[in-house]
């Protein structure tokens, strides 16, 4: 993993399937997995080393099982978990404060949101003329 720009993981594992020391400077990481307090895809020490950005503060708070632990192992504090996506996308946040700053996106699930984002993307690729159109067959 050393020498990805992104790492992103989509896990039901009860412990971490990734390490800190895996994560190079300036790597992203996206954590979708882990959102139930039992499930842990990430270790605490990755939180610690990270800008953290959850999909909505309070649900990640309950419910994301490796976040709870970083925080009940005191590696990070709540206010350490104060980024939310909305702010983030809207610049009420502001995100990477270095080339080399480690960022972590902790998602337990908001539909609406990936809605949005999937819209946004949509609109976004077709205004600059890129992507592929693709005609389906049909069933």
């Amino acid at each position: 993993m050393t020498g990805c720009d992104l790492v992103v993981t989509a896990t039901s594992a009860g412990s971490p399937v990734i390490d800190a020391s895996w994560i190079s400077p300036g790597t992203h990481v996206s954590g979708v997995g882990a959102n139930t307090p039992a499930k842990r895809e990430l270790d605490s020490a990755t939180f610690a080393r990270s800008l953290i950005v959850v999909d909505y503060l309070e649900q990640a708070l309950d419910e994301a099982g490796d976040l709870k632990q970083a925080l009940a192992e005191g590696v990070i504090a709540p206010a350490d978990v104060s980024l939310d996506l909305a702010g983030l996308a809207s610049g009420v946040f502001k995100g990477r404060s270095s080339p080399t700053q480690i960022t972590l996106f902790k998602s337990v699930g908001m539909a609406i949101e990936d809605i949005a984002t999937a819209a946004l993307v949509y609109r976004r690729a077709t205004d600059r003329g890129l992507g592929q159109r693709l005609k389906f067959a049909d069933a």
